[in-house]
């Protein structure tokens, strides 16, 4: 009997370790990282500018955050940041925000307007759900003239990411980057990314998105990265891999 209770846990451990595995990692050398991108403790993580901004714990980004009218509304509610400087427009961290306001958005979602809004890109919370641990929310930027939707990745602690801002950031050395721009070297990611799987292992979650490689906005894929997100047991961010360009 004990034979056999061994060789089953030998069973599960192996399966265990087989789950972990995921889609195959080709890793950045943690070395030819910069320091912002190094994996970190959450309460020792102090977030680069550009690609993470830190979660502001006073904004309850959630379900209840997001607007729950239509997007017509929500851009009519954005009319006010359109107005021409010098014609009374409203600070753009704030017009957007207020605009929902006066439209009947909840208390949440009026703080999270302001809190997206902050760098003078007008944004709201426009969709949200959850993988596992991790939140993922929609963020619609009504005024942008090319892609006007971004995923925000929300772990219960430490810090929010805005994945679509800078997808290449941190693997410029990295060998599938260098060995692909070798052989298009205009080529660069074009957001938004897209969720292609979500695994769960013993040792946390991973998110792997994917994101089109263009010599141009409109022209013809030239690849695909997929970018791994990977995440502890208890949700906080641990690093990101590129995985592959095919």
């Amino acid at each position: 009997m004990k034979s056999i209770l061994a060789s089953a846990a030998v069973l599960a451990l192996g399966l265990g370790l087989a789950a972990c595995a995921g889609v195959p990692a080709t890793p950045v050398p943690q070395d030819d990282l910069p320091a912002s991108l190094q994996p970190h403790a959450p309460e020792a993580f102090v977030p680069p500018p550009g690609a993470f901004v830190l979660l502001n714990a006073d904004v309850p980004l959630g379900e209840a955050a997001v607007w729950s009218g239509s997007a017509a509304a929500a851009d009519s509610a954005a009319d006010a940041c359109r107005a021409p400087e010098g014609s009374g427009r409203t600070e753009p961290n704030l017009c957007l925000a207020e605009g929902l306001k006066a439209a009947g958005a909840a208390q949440p979602a009026v703080l999270a307007a302001e809190w997206l809004s902050t760098k003078g890109d007008p944004g709201y919370l426009s969709g949200w759900r959850r993988e596992g641990s991790i939140g993922i929310a929609t963020v619609t930027r009504p005024l942008r003239a090319n892609t006007n939707t971004e995923t925000l990745l929300v772990p219960p602690t430490g810090a929010a990411l805005f994945i679509d801002e800078a997808p290449a950031i941190g693997f410029e050395t990295d060998a599938i980057w260098t060995g692909f721009k070798a052989k298009r070297p205009d080529a660069f990611p074009v957001p938004p990314l897209e969720l292609v799987a979500s695994e769960r292992h013993l040792l946390g979650w991973r998110l792997v998105y994917g994101v089109p490689l263009r010599d141009c906005r409109a022209c013809e894929d030239a690849g695909r990265m997929l970018i791994a997100y990977d995440f502890d047991s208890s949700g906080g961010f641990k690093e990101r891999r590129l995985l592959s360009i095919d």
